[in-house]
């Protein structure tokens, strides 16, 4: 079984796109997230549906205990947040994956440490509840719109192309332009 450690951005985005059950389901993963990450996230809601995750045994909370991981997290801490400090700290000694979207200085480290294979994200979970049949295509491409055209609603444009971008990926990743045959993509108004 695969061991996949998700960080904060990665929980929240797939609570917005109301698949974090169907992502936690997938029967080939075990999914952790330190407390670290656990503490990011704080909206009262999120809090809520990540905690009934952890006590229906979805996702298991994992505390930094060993000396070379704290170690290690203390050392990663001069440079990223952390939840991110926390969770590369233990997957570089665990030979886990970590999911995360972050770009810059964590994805450098994460790279460095874990190489590609080891560092995943949000299109790619996704994608593999997806492929698993936990959740419809359709259905993902549904909740994209409707968090986009949220966002764009409110005039929060970096996040109405943040989950664009996750869509893209998740096509790019299954191979199709459209996931669901005969859906429409959706795409920003033009002028964005």
């Amino acid at each position: 079984m695969k061991e996949i450690y998700l960080d904060a951005n990665v929980i929240i985005d797939l609570i917005a796109l109301e698949c974090l059950t169907e992502v936690l389901e997938i029967p080939s993963a075990l999914f952790r997230a330190t407390e670290n990450v656990l503490k990011e996230i704080t909206d009262p809601e999120e809090r809520e549906l990540v905690e009934s995750a952890i006590s229906r045994d979805l996702l298991q909370r994992v505390a930094l205990t060993e000396i070379e991981v704290l170690r290690d997290y203390a050392q990663l801490k001069r440079i990223l947040g952390d939840g991110e400090a926390a969770t590369l700290a233990v997957t570089s000694s665990s030979g886990a994956t970590m999911a995360s979207d972050e770009k810059g200085r964590l994805r450098k480290e994460a790279l460095k440490r874990l190489g590609d294979e080891r560092l995943s994200g949000t299109p790619e979970l996704l994608a593999n509840a997806i492929a698993d049949g936990r959740l419809r295509a359709q259905d993902l491409e549904e909740r994209v719109h409707v968090v986009a055209e949220i966002a764009h609603a409110s005039a929060a444009t970096h996040r109405e192309m943040h989950f664009t971008r996750i869509l893209d990926e998740v096509r790019a990743r299954r191979g199709r332009q459209d996931l669901a045959s005969g859906s429409q993509a959706y795409r920003p108004p033009k002028g964005r």
